[in-house]
């Protein structure tokens, strides 16, 4: 992702503002579907990254999105979490 693509962009809360960015249209960018996922799949982005062997520290922009189709009219919403965890091996 070109940061010429990040578009900061302000999201506010009843109790707070926050900041992130929104994403302009590129030809480049490559987007997944994950079809058929049952309730009890889960999908995990990996945001963040230091290289034992370089020590060097990565941060990487995993956008996402969710699209609605039509034929899910009138069925429950989907629910999702936000967990940030910071694992040491």
């Amino acid at each position: 992702m070109a940061n010429e693509d990040l578009v900061p962009t302000d999201v506010w809360f009843p109790h707070y503002r926050d900041e992130s960015f929104e994403i302009k249209y590129n030809p480049r960018h490559r987007w997944y579907y994950k079809k058929g996922m049952s309730p009890d799949e889960t999908v995990v982005f990996e945001l963040y990254s230091m290289t034992p062997k370089t020590a060097k520290q990565s941060f990487v922009h995993i956008w996402h999105s969710l699209i609605t189709p039509p034929a899910w009219a009138g069925i429950p919403k989907r629910e999702s979490i936000e967990v940030r965890a910071i694992l040491i091996g």
